[in-house]
């Protein structure tokens, strides 16, 4: 087949969080199962083509059409987007026509292809505008609701809508007016790690806790902070790690352009007393190397996000053989099985989360057999394999039924 994947966020520099990782290893992963895969993202440096074997990507950059201070700015620059993304997928699509596109909801990417009758359009759910913004608790504009429209436009111009929890799929039915029963459940998947090094403690006696995600307020990372102390007052040798991208950035470590003092690492400081500092270090943005190696060398992974429609990192956690504490929120109980996987605690609870943080390290035979049937359960049911296969599958019925309805005509 032919495949067009619609991704703003793509690495290099702008894979910012889980939907530039899905899309990642969506493409390259079809590529190698012998399909044409031309992926369509954002670049924020001069506009290029780089093609690798059966994988083209096309990086375009958000030219603003609009006035940058009018009063609905993010509608204006979503519809600038829309169109660019439009613009290069009609040329591409001319010169080779594609079988199926995929895109997210979030932004609303594909909206303006959904218009080309000749190629069904498949959109991945991930956690929409309204969520963020409610996760940040910002109130509702006419700039983020125009916004918003368009995200649930682009689920009713869609040929198929796929999700990765039951959980999630039932939100966006709630919040969106879609019928949750018609969405496409294809959970996530990872690449299993061929095999696993036992935990840092194992050897060092000296247990380490491992955060990796952007340091922002969904992904509850002042609540682990807000835990530390506690559990240094019964384990004072843990280490803490935080590894990921500021909330706001400039040059390599942040993710959003916004002045410095608005730093979301600097608040996170700030809440650390000086008898926790020598334990805690905040790396920034990591390089996919590094992410592995710091998923193979921890001893538990804590994520405690107010709210995630997955949570693909608790996947890549668990595929280490290491067991993980999140929140029971949105899809994470479909991911983390309390324990059995890892644990799960009310989000926004510091003295919770600590205590949860001391049951897991203070046995550490209770840590191994977490770690274990971690791995297990991403082998049985996220495994990439499986995700990019249901994927295939998928394509290639509405393919298949596409073709008929236009034979039919």
């Amino acid at each position: 087949m032919r495949i067009c994947v619609i991704s703003r966020e793509y690495p290099p520099e702008t894979c910012w969080g889980g939907i530039g990782v899905y899309s990642t290893l969506l493409s390259k992963e079809l590529a190698l199962r012998g399909h044409r895969v031309h992926v369509i993202c954002q670049t924020l440096g001069q506009e290029r083509t780089v093609e690798r074997g059966n994988l083209t990507v096309h990086k375009i950059r958000n030219s603003y059409y609009f006035f940058p201070r009018i009063a609905t700015t993010e509608f204006a620059q979503r519809i600038n987007y829309i169109r660019a993304v439009r613009r290069r997928f009609l040329k591409i699509h001319s010169q080779q026509p594609f079988d199926v596109v995929e895109g997210p909801n979030f932004s609303a990417e594909g909206l303006g292809v959904s218009f080309i009758k000749e190629v069904p359009l498949v959109t991945r759910l991930h956690s929409s505008l309204n969520e963020v913004a409610k996760a940040y608790g910002k109130r509702p504009t006419w700039d983020s609701q125009l916004s918003a429209s368009l995200e649930n436009w682009t689920l009713y111009r869609s040929q198929a809508v796929t999700c990765s929890t039951r959980a999630h799929a039932e939100l966006v039915g709630q919040t969106a007016g879609y019928n949750p029963a018609s969405i496409h459940i294809l959970p996530l998947g990872v690449p299993i790690p061929e095999d696993t090094r036992p935990p840092s403690s194992e050897k060092a006696k000296e247990p380490l806790v491992l955060f990796l995600g952007r340091l922002e307020p969904r992904k509850g990372v002042d609540t682990l902070v807000r835990a530390i102390p506690q559990v240094l007052e019964k384990a004072p040798k843990t280490s803490f790690l935080f590894a990921g991208r500021d909330i706001y950035i400039n040059g390599e470590t942040h993710s959003v352009i916004g002045p410095p003092r608005l730093s979301y690492k600097r608040h996170l400081e700030r809440l650390l007393p000086d008898s926790a500092r020598n334990r805690v270090t905040f790396l920034g943005h990591v390089s996919d190397i590094q992410r592995r190696e710091l998923l193979a060398d921890c001893d538990l992974f804590v994520a405690p996000s107010t709210y995630e429609s997955c949570g693909f990192v608790y996947l890549e956690a668990m595929s280490y053989a290491r067991p993980v504490i999140g929140c029971n929120v949105g899809g994470v109980p479909e991911v983390v099985k309390h324990g059995e996987t890892g644990l799960l605690v009310p989000p926004s609870d510091p003295g919770a989360l600590a205590r949860a943080i001391l049951d897991v390290l203070s046995r550490p035979g209770q840590t191994s057999r977490m770690g274990a049937q971690a791995r297990a359960w991403v082998e049985t049911h996220f495994s990439l394999d499986q995700m990019v296969t249901r994927t295939e599958q998928l394509y290639a019925s509405l393919v298949k039924d596409f073709s008929a309805r236009k034979k039919a005509r």
